[in-house]
């Protein structure tokens, strides 16, 4: 009818959209054109072998090797940075305006492209900074340099149906069951988001707790298979599973396939929660055995201690986690009284520029295409269901 082909022709237009604004240079990206850059991985076949890959690491090797993941900044980079907050105050730009070429920061700029390369396959898929001056800089002050330092990396995305690009991490009384979960001080499980990296700058550390917690999803994917009957788990991971979205992007729920893998490379989308709590909604099925088989064994895993690295963020630490190769938690925290020294982060969300062979690229083309047109299809009807309104 009618409403179908509205939904064809609105799905098609925004899904070209889309895909040009994924492909055009941009000094950031939508939340709905950084999530179909971030879900289309690209994909050969439903691969049920382990994997020895540099970001299969687990967490126990590692909490006593601190020098392989965490870079401390010298006294001359700190020495610059703030001398490059000095030179943005004269220049008083607001965020928008502000280009990477106002940050004057030679030394962290050389440190760049390894970080990068740290961030991705040939890494462990995160690092940590130690040492950003934020003690002598005012919030807005840290906002920019921490804008500036994501776009040294990479393209900034928004993180909300808002379009805010800088998010603020903190406790503001947020419903941990039908909201986003950073809004509040409870325990957040295992999940990614919806961008090749997430970045956060800490400001102010909780009184107690607020600890991170990351994990490696190859090591995860490498111990589900050992598991009875792991590469049948596996195989139903590489298939379409719901989302709960909590409303971000104007959807109740989408589609994605956890699991993707080309050229030696798996890459993971995972919620530990969103893909249950998806099932409550009206009109969505009930979750099929396989899958709920699936997401058991696989939460077995991640409830293996040996497999965490826990770190504490302090005063001036960057962590940044590739949402590809890591899932990420944290634990509930208890604030401080005094307002001013409550726990705040910064986040920003990057898109960081692809370095595939002429084959992966092929294949993210591909999936670019397929994802843009799911996601095109699941708003445009929800819209058309809103513009009807309540059925009689």
């Amino acid at each position: 009818g009618i409403g179908q082909r509205l939904l064809i022709l609105s799905a098609l237009a925004a899904a070209a959209a889309l895909l040009y604004s994924i492909r055009a240079p941009a000094s950031h990206r939508s939340l709905l054109a950084q999530t179909v850059h971030y879900l289309a991985r690209p994909h050969e076949g439903a691969h049920v072998t382990p994997l020895d890959v540099p970001p299969a690491w687990i967490g126990s090797d590692l909490v006593a090797a601190p020098a392989r993941w965490r870079y401390e900044l010298t006294a001359d980079e700190q020495r610059e940075l703030l001398e490059a907050m000095e030179h943005l105050d004269v220049l008083n730009k607001s965020l928008a305006d502000l280009l990477v070429s106002d940050l004057r920061a030679p030394l962290l700029a050389s440190h760049v492209a390894a970080w990068i390369t740290q961030l991705g396959q040939d890494g462990l898929g995160f690092l940590v900074l130690r040492g950003v001056p934020v003690h002598a800089w005012s919030v807005p002050q840290a906002e920019a340099f921490f804008w500036l330092f994501g776009k040294l990396l990479g393209v900034p995305g928004a993180q909300d149906s808002d379009g805010h690009l800088l998010g603020h991490v903190r406790d503001i009384g947020g419903d941990g069951a039908n909201e986003r979960q950073y809004k509040s001080n409870a325990e957040i499980g295992w999940h990614v988001d919806f961008a090749d990296v997430v970045g956060l700058l800490c400001l102010q550390p909780a009184l107690l707790g607020g600890q991170s917690r990351i994990i490696s999803s190859v090591s995860v994917f490498n111990e589900l298979l050992k598991l009875p009957g792991g590469p049948d788990h596996a195989r139903r991971l590489y298939e379409g599973v719901l989302l709960d979205t909590r409303g971000s992007g104007h959807v109740t729920a989408i589609t994605l396939r956890p699991l993707r893998y080309a050229d030696g490379v798996l890459r993971t989308v995972y919620h530990a929660e969103y893909f249950r709590t998806v099932h409550r909604y009206p009109g969505i099925p009930a979750m099929d055995p396989d899958l709920r088989a699936a997401l058991d064994a696989y939460d077995s895993v991640l409830a293996r201690p040996e497999l965490w690295l826990d770190m504490e963020l302090l005063s001036g630490d960057i962590q940044l986690v590739s949402n590809h190769f890591l899932l990420h938690s944290r634990n509930n925290y208890t604030d401080h009284d005094d307002p001013a020294r409550r726990r705040h982060l910064l986040r920003l969300w990057l898109s960081i520029p692809p370095s595939h062979g002429l084959r992966t690229r092929l294949l993210t083309y591909l999936e670019q295409a397929r994802v843009a047109v799911e996601l095109a299809t699941t708003r445009a009807a929800a819209a058309i269901r809103w513009a009807s309104g309540p059925s009689s």
